[in-house]
């Protein structure tokens, strides 16, 4: 029996999230869009936040773009923002405006 498409696609989502460097950048740009600053960071922005290694931030940016849970702004690509997928896989998962400072501060 095959595993349905769709909840193939959501499992791999889940699995990529449990990347602690990966889930910090989510849960970063989910923040950031929460509280409305803008709604995307720079690449500088996220460097700032994460204190990841530049090649580390671009790796793991790309594979998060590649599951399509954060996105680049189309008129300067400087900036990341976090899909509507992403921000439901966040949701999902119990993280929301009044828990988010909370969470950030573990991680």
């Amino acid at each position: 029996m095959a595993i349905p498409k769709n909840i193939m696609q959501k499992l791999e989502n889940l699995a990529i999230m449990t990347n602690e460097k990966r889930f910090s950048i989510l849960i970063s740009l989910f923040n950031s869009d929460a509280l409305k600053i803008g709604h995307s960071l720079t690449f500088g922005q996220l460097e700032e936040i994460t204190h990841f290694e530049r090649n580390d931030l671009s790796y793991h940016l790309n594979l998060l773009r590649n599951a399509k849970l954060i996105s680049k702004n189309k008129k300067n690509s400087r900036y990341y923002s976090i899909t509507d997928e992403g921000k439901r896989l966040i949701r999902e998962i119990g993280i929301n405006k009044t828990n988010i400072e909370e969470i950030r501060k573990k991680i």
